[in-house]
C-alpha cells in the first residue's frame, strides 16, 4: 500500500530524534578532519565538493523547515516563538558561560588578568544571543591548534534563528494556511536566493548562509505539499543514487531520504532516553579542540570527542534543555491569561469553535498531538 507523507501527520512514532542525534554526530565526525587538518573526508570522493559535516547540516535545516512550519500552523505565533526560544537559548547561554568561565581559563596561555581583560571576552559573550554575529576566539586559547576557533559549529545557529523569524513573518501573513500560496512564496524566495541572495535582509550579507536557507525552504515546501509526496522504498533508493549522478539532486534527495527514514522505517523510540542532538551539536567542537594533539588522526579525535560531547550533551539535556522545554505550556497559559484570551487561535481559527461532527479544533489538535 502506497503511503503519503501526510498520512503521518500528528504521529509521534517517528525517528526524528534519532536522526537528529546521528546528524549531530556526523557534524562532529566531519569536523575532525578540519580540526586535525589531516585525513580525507569519506564523502568527498563520491560527492565532489561535499563533506560529511556540511551534508549533515543540510539535513538539519531540511528537518527544521518541515517541523517548524508544522509547529507554527499547529500552535500559533506565541507558542511558536516560545518553543523556538526555549529550544535554542537556555542551552546556548549555559554553553557560552561554561566556555568563557571554565574552558577558557583552563586552556589559556595567558594570565587570568590578561585573559579576562581582553576585548575578546566581551565579544564572545555575544554568542549567547547570536547577535550581531558569532565570535570565534578567546585570548590565548587553542592558539597552537590548526584551527583556533573555540566553537566552529555555532555559525549555523544565527541562520537557524533568522529562518525562524522569516517563517514567523510569512506565517503571520497567512501564507502557510493555503498550500498554493505558501508554495508559491517559498519557490519565489528560493529562486530569488539563487540569483540575488545578497538582497535578502538578515541573511544576504553572508553568502555562506545561502545553502542552509535553501534546505530550510525545501523542508517548508515538503511540509506544505506533504499530501502529494509518496513514501516508498523505490523512491528512497533513487534518492540515494541520484546525487552521485548529479550533485544538484542532493537538495531534493537528502530531505526525501530523511523523511523516509523518519516515517517509513521501523520506529526506534530515542525520545524515551532523551533528545541529545542539540547538546551534542553545540559541545562537539569545543570537545574536539580539548581532545586534539598535534599529529592526531581525525578518527582518534572523533572517538575521544564523541565520549566527551556525549557526557556534555547528556548533562545539558537533563539539567538545562528538558526543564526549559517544560516551561512552554505554563508560559503560554500565562500569556493568554495576561492578554485576556483563554482560547488559543491557530492559523486564524478559533480552537473552541465546533467543527464538523461537533468536535472542536482544539479536540482535533489534542487528539493528534
Amino acid at each position: 500500500m502506497l503511503r503519503w507523507l501526510s498520512d503521518y501527520d500528528g504521529r509521534r512514532d517517528n525517528n526524528f530524534t534519532l536522526i537528529r542525534i546521528i546528524l549531530a554526530w556526523l557534524v562532529l565526525f566531519g569536523h575532525s578532519f578540519a580540526i586535525t587538518k589531516s585525513g580525507s573526508d569519506p564523502i568527498t570522493p563520491f560527492l565532489p565538493g561535499a563533506w560529511t559535516g556540511a551534508v549533515a547540516v543540510d539535513g538539519f535545516f531540511a528537518i527544521s523547515g518541515f517541523l517548524v512550519a508544522a509547529s507554527f500552523v499547529k500552535r500559533g505565533a506565541v507558542e511558536f516563538v516560545l518553543a523556538r526560544v526555549l529550544r535554542i537559548y537556555p542551552a546556548l547561554v549555559v554553553c557560552t558561560v561554561l566556555t568563557i568561565l571554565i574552558l577558557g581559563p583552563v586552556f589559556t596561555t595567558r594570565t587570568l588578568d590578561a585573559y579576562f581583560s581582553s576585548p575578546l571576552i566581551e565579544q564572545y559573550w555575544h554568542n549567547a544571543l547570536l547577535w550581531p554575529r558569532v565570535y570565534w576566539y578567546l585570548p590565548g586559547v587553542f592558539e597552537d591548534h590548526p584551527d583556533r576557533a573555540i566553537n566552529g559549529s555555532l555559525w549555523t545557529l544565527p541562520v537557524e534563528v533568522r529562518c525562524y523569524f522569516a517563517l514567523l513573518i510569512v506565517g503571520l501573513f497567512g501564507a502557510l494556511r493555503i498550500r498554493l500560496i505558501g508554495s508559491a512564496v517559498a519557490v519565489l524566495i528560493f529562486l530569488l536566493g539563487i540569483f540575488a541572495f545578497e538582497w535578502f535582509p538578515l541573511v544576504g550579507f553572508n553568502p555562506r548562509y545561502a545553502r542552509p536557507c535553501s534546505y530550510f525552504l525545501v523542508g517548508v515546501l515538503i511540509w506544505l505539499n506533504r499530501e502529494y509526496i509518496p513514501l516508498h522504498w523505490t523512491l528512497a533508493l533513487a534518492a540515494v543514487v541520484l546525487p552521485y549522478v548529479a550533485r544538484q539532486f542532493l537538495i531534493i534527495c537528502l530531505p526525501y531520504i530523511l523523511f523516509f527514514c523518519a516515517y517509513a522505517l521501523p520506529h526506534i523510540n530515542a525520545d524515551k532516553v532523551g533528545d541529545f542532538s542539540y547538546g551534542l551539536y553545540i559541545y562537539a567542537w569545543p570537545c574536539q579542540q580539548i581532545a586534539f594533539w598535534h599529529g592526531q588522526s581525525p578518527y582518534i579525535n572523533a572517538a575521544i570527542a564523541t565520549l566527551l560531547a556525549a557526557i556534555a550533551a547528556t548533562l545539558s539535556w537533563f539539567i538545562i534543555e528538558r526543564p526549559a522545554l517544560k516551561l512552554r505550556a505554563p508560559l503560554v497559559g500565562l500569556w493568554h491569561r495576561s492578554t485576556g484570551k483563554d482560547n488559543i487561535r491557530i492559523t486564524g481559527q478559533d480552537v473552541h469553535r465546533p467543527a464538523a461532527g461537533g468536535e472542536t479544533i482544539r479536540d482535533r489538535i489534542e487528539r493528534s498531538a
